[in-house]
């Protein structure tokens, strides 16, 4: 993979482990992406290299760059460029498990019809909440109702991207008690959006979250 090849508009995921690229305009069942007319190409990395340079100053319109990262790692970040790191350490088969299903549920948000409207603008507005560009990425089992954080009681996010995804059943009731059961844990001028995704053939309720760590 070269730092500078060609990418289509969509959301475009490279893994570094694997060796592999390739970008995503439209997903099955025709879910197509909720993009404003100002078009915002999302790249996804999965433990690229600290000298990888973003294909950002190549693209227009402009690009978003999430790197997923080990939990150790620490690395400078350019504009437009955000850090998303598992919460404990893992070793590569599973840290490369924990990345996929990341941008697995971040492209459902991005796609997926729900009780709510979300766009790449959504998202954007998130990222660009947290100043240290400094994200972690967890998925809560199904089992689990309390959707804990983990921060410091003095360091409570500031920006926070959940993701809620059931069967057809999934409801605004559902949705209102997730998010006051997250927004509780945050700070007093956070910022937060809940996607929403409705998966006929899903049937747990799921949520994940992507939040700001301010280092």
């Amino acid at each position: 993979m070269t730092n500078n090849e060609h990418l289509e508009a969509g959301l475009v995921i490279k893994n570094f482990i694997k060796s592999t690229a390739y970008s995503i305009s439209h997903l099955d069942k025709n879910h197509t992406l909720h993009a404003s007319p100002r078009y915002v190409v999302i790249e996804f990395l999965i433990d690229a290299p600290k000298d990888y340079l973003s294909s950002q100053a190549h693209t227009e319109p402009p690009l978003i760059t999430l790197l997923f990262d080990r939990a150790s790692c620490q690395r400078e970040l350019a504009e437009n460029c955000y850090q998303v790191r598992c919460v404990e350490p893992l070793d590569t088969f599973d840290f490369m498990h924990w990345a996929e299903n990341a941008i697995s549920v971040l492209t459902q948000a991005l796609t997926v019809p729900g009780v709510n409207a979300t766009d790449i603008a959504d998202l954007q507005t998130i990222l660009q909440s947290e100043p240290s560009q400094r994200f972690l990425f967890k998925t809560f089992a199904s089992s689990d109702t309390t959707y804990q954080l983990d921060h410091l009681i003095s360091q409570r996010p500031r920006a926070v991207f959940g993701i809620f995804t059931d069967g057809a059943g999934l409801s605004l009731q559902q949705y209102d008690a997730v998010d006051t059961l997250i927004f509780e844990q945050l700070h007093q001028e956070a910022r937060l959006h809940i996607a929403t995704c409705v998966l006929p053939e899903q049937e747990q309720a799921r949520v994940a979250v992507l939040y700001g760590v301010g280092k």
